[in-house]
């Protein structure tokens, strides 16, 4: 769906990452918080262009989170770019992350994305709004550039009227950018109906001047901007400096109004979680931070006394505890 726009942007002639296969369920590592027995708080992280979990990972997203005392535990879901072919992304996220994650206790749950992960991230949240307690926006990409110069001209979002036939419209490459900042005009007509959302970027950022048009939407103290460009040297210092102003893991005010089931969820059975298990060892554990395990919530825990036993034996190179896999009702997360 996001193909056109994210190309123009974004291409690099990296061949490989485009011949990964996209996958059912979503493939993604998982880290458990050391410092919570039985989190209820679940991070979601969508990666970006050229990125993966690892990304986040090698970073120390997981570890910043651990530190900032925020009672979560994490994910990030490998939604690269041959995903965003579809229209149906957040139907990906909800039935493979979201759905088993509310079936295994989880009560609060955050999206994090960044660049084309914030993209994933609003096609989420806007459609799976009763489930999204959270949204943390790092150099988000927004959409397509004519909409957003539609926008910038009409005054910004707030005065930006969207066609009065776009609620009934399916979801397609055509629309999905006006669809998403209909839903985002919400947090200047209807805020009590949309969970916080904070953004952050780079004040030599490519995409700052689209980022500053949903920023005008927020308030003041849910938008943090730092020197630097597109880049994960710039992105870990507002990571940090937004954790610093988010409620994960204490907030819980939409959590018990949320309605589980959801307007396009897929209800009953857990039919949607995976059993695919672990299929190898390849985490991490920081000196604070999460153990990783690539089994997303696979079929039985992968994070216990066998969690060193996957296919590729014992630790991975990086001598930690982790499993690489798919999502299921019993796994990475060690419920």
């Amino acid at each position: 769906m996001l193909a056109p726009g994210l190309l123009a942007l974004l291409l690099g002639g990296v061949g490989c990452y485009f011949t990964r296969s996209p996958s059912r369920p979503l493939p993604a590592l998982a880290f458990q918080n050391p410092r919570v027995s039985q989190a209820r708080c679940l991070v979601v992280f969508l990666p970006g262009f050229l990125d993966s979990p690892d990304s986040y990972r090698d970073n120390d997203f997981p570890r910043d989170l651990v530190a900032s005392g925020a009672a979560c535990d994490a994910v990030g879901v490998d939604l690269h770019f041959r995903y965003y072919g579809s229209v149906g992304v957040a139907d990906m996220v909800y039935e493979d992350v979201l759905q088993p994650a509310l079936a295994r206790g989880y009560d609060e749950i955050w999206l994090v994305g960044i660049s084309m992960g914030g993209m994933g991230t609003l096609l989420t949240a806007s459609q799976y709004t009763e489930h999204i307690d959270g949204i943390v926006l790092i150099a988000p990409f927004v959409g397509e550039e004519h909409v957003l110069r539609e926008i910038e001209a009409a005054g910004g979002a707030r005065s930006w009227t969207p066609a009065e036939s776009l609620g009934t419209e399916p979801w397609n490459q055509s629309n999905y950018t006006q669809k998403i900042w209909a839903w985002l005009r919400g947090y200047h007509t209807d805020p009590d109906s949309r969970p916080p959302l904070y953004i952050g970027w780079g004040a030599d950022d490519r995409l700052g001047a689209a980022d500053r048009l949903l920023a005008d939407l927020m308030p003041e103290d849910h938008v943090v901007t730092r020197p630097g460009g597109h880049n994960w040297v710039t992105w870990r210092p507002i990571w940090r400096s937004l954790l610093d102003l988010v409620p994960m893991g204490r907030a819980g005010s939409r959590a018990s109004s949320r309605v589980f089931a959801g307007s396009r969820g897929t209800q009953g059975s857990q039919a949607t979680l995976g059993s695919q298990g672990m299929q190898g060892s390849q985490g991490m554990q920081g000196s604070q931070g999460m153990q990783g395990s690539q089994a997303t919530l696979g079929s039985q825990a992968t994070l216990g006394s066998q969690a060193t036993l996957g296919i590729r034996g014992a630790l991975g190179s990086r001598g930690a505890l982790g499993s690489r896999g798919a999502l299921g009702d019993q796994g990475a997360l060690g419920r």
